[in-house]
């Protein structure tokens, strides 16, 4: 994505901006020319990139010098281009262009990255979407290990236990004299049994 940006538009400074719905914030997915944070709240944005939250177009500065109220990521950028990546009807993301000069961006600027938003925010959304199938993936893959874990322990433990109860009722294979060593071991029988089994699961 950088490298087609820079092909087309000329810039000091590059900021992309992915939306984290369920913290609120933006994640920085993208800074070049400028150090930030990994995270940024809505009042951490420069003004015009806030404006750019309620616009379908990019917001323009062409002079920051000439207009001192409006700030940007970059201390040197007197010129600036930001705007809001929709994506399905969803704000997914914010781009933000900063230059050193003046007046670096003009209308065919303006429309060059009006027309690049769209496949800006679709590749954004459908990394978004990948990441989230990955993870419900991840979550559905750790579930069957541990129902089949629980299961053939389980299946284990009723096995022991009838075999414990088996040789406490026949006691006679062990002897009259051994019966006491015996129900001690068959009471041991089906936690030993149990860990054997636990343990070859694991491996």
């Amino acid at each position: 994505m950088r490298q087609r940006l820079r092909s087309l538009l000329r810039f000091s400074t590059l900021v992309v901006l992915v939306r984290d719905d369920a913290e609120s914030v933006w994640t920085v997915e993208l800074a070049e020319g400028v150090r930030l944070g990994s995270r940024l709240v809505d009042r951490d944005l420069p003004k015009p990139l806030q404006r750019a939250l309620t616009s379908m177009h990019p917001v323009l500065i062409a002079d920051r010098i000439a207009d001192p109220d409006e700030d940007g990521f970059a201390a040197l950028g007197r010129s600036g281009m930001y705007m809001a990546l929709r994506a399905r009807g969803a704000l997914v993301g914010l781009i933000a262009l900063e230059d050193v000069p003046a007046h670096a961006y003009g209308p065919e600027q303006h429309d060059l990255l009006e027309s690049l938003s769209s496949l800006l925010a679709l590749s954004i959304d459908n990394a978004r979407w990948f990441a989230r199938l990955r993870t419900l993936g991840a979550e559905a893959e750790r579930a069957r290990i541990a129902r089949e874990l629980h299961d053939r322990v389980g299946t284990v433990a009723r096995l022991c236990g009838l075999r414990a109860r088996a040789d406490a009722l026949h006691p006679r294979r062990e002897g009259r004299r051994d019966l006491g060593a015996a129900r001690r071991r068959s009471r041991h029988r089906p936690a030993s049994c149990a860990r054997r089994s636990t343990s070859s699961v694991r491996t």
